[in-house]
């Protein structure tokens, strides 16, 4: 039988940094329902990424050395042909953020999906006690916000359009019981101190940069797990497009997404401020 493996690689020869998570979910969506549809093996590969570290044992690949054939961008969508020539009993490895359409992920490719990316144990108990210590035996959301790449370390004020989606869209249905996950650190805070949500302690990274220490790695995918057990997500990106970490997430375990259109939160770079004196001011300017 034919093997399609989608692997996450530390290092591409076509793209300056390999894809964020979200874009390589969505990569794998589009590569597991052609899999399905011809009858062949499909593997996600994280056994040369750092992720592989903290998935369930049961559910890792072998490591391999060969190489990774690419299809990223304007070629993303080559790896159809790519893959017609694919012989009977080969195994492909590739890498691809191809964007798959929406009728695409099936409740067949959602159960695919969630077969390969099994967080082990430790990972998933963390999750489960950040739930519970947020919404006790009820129902959870998770707000997501989404800074630029760049701006990871920047101290956030928050903007009033981005308070008042909040306010209009997210309390009225679930008051504290929000999981508030950022990319950034003070803007995370900051929107904990405002609404009196719980604060989640983590840093998270983008996980395509494999030059982040194992901690990172464990907040980041502890963060992803809390997405997969919401009830709902909102979503706010800094770019002109849905965070891929949260949204892919959310269409694998077919939870709501919403997405909070506002405008951007404005960025004040570190060392141009005291951290004392920078505590994320919530208010207008």
């Amino acid at each position: 039988m034919t093997t399609l493996k989608h692997c996450y690689p530390t290092r591409c020869t076509t793209l300056k940094l390999p894809p964020g998570l979200g874009d390589y979910l969505r990569g794998g969506i589009a590569l597991a329902h052609h899999a399905l549809e011809r009858g062949w093996g499909f593997e996600l590969d994280f056994s040369g990424h750092p992720i592989g570290k903290f998935l369930d044992p049961t559910a890792s690949a072998e490591a391999s050395q060969a190489p990774i054939d690419e299809f990223f961008d304007e070629r993303a969508s080559l790896v159809y042909g790519w893959m017609d020539r694919l012989q009977e009993g080969q195994v492909g490895r590739t890498c691809t953020n191809l964007l798959p359409h929406e009728s695409r992920i099936t409740p067949r490719v959602r159960e695919a999906m969630q077969a390969n990316l099994r967080l082990n144990p430790a990972i998933l108990a963390t999750a489960q006690d950040t739930k519970s210590a947020i919404a006790g035996d009820q129902p959870m959301a998770v707000l997501h916000v989404r800074v630029a790449d760049a701006d990871f370390r920047s101290l956030q004020t928050t903007q009033p359009a981005l308070c008042a989606a909040i306010e209009s869209r997210v309390l009225p249905t679930w008051g504290r019981r929000v999981a508030v996950l950022s990319n950034n650190p003070g803007l995370r805070a900051a929107l904990c101190e405002r609404y009196g949500f719980r604060l989640i302690e983590a840093e998270a990274v983008h996980l395509g940069a494999c030059d982040v220490n194992d901690q990172a790695v464990r907040d980041t995918l502890v963060d992803f797990a809390l997405i997969c057990s919401a009830s709902q997500v909102f979503s706010h990106s800094a770019y002109g497009w849905k965070s891929g970490f949260s949204y892919w997430a959310s269409a694998i375990h077919g939870i709501q997404f919403d997405s909070l259109r506002a405008e951007h939160t404005e960025v004040t770079p570190v060392w141009k401020q005291r951290l004392k004196t920078a505590l994320w001011s919530l208010e207008s300017r």
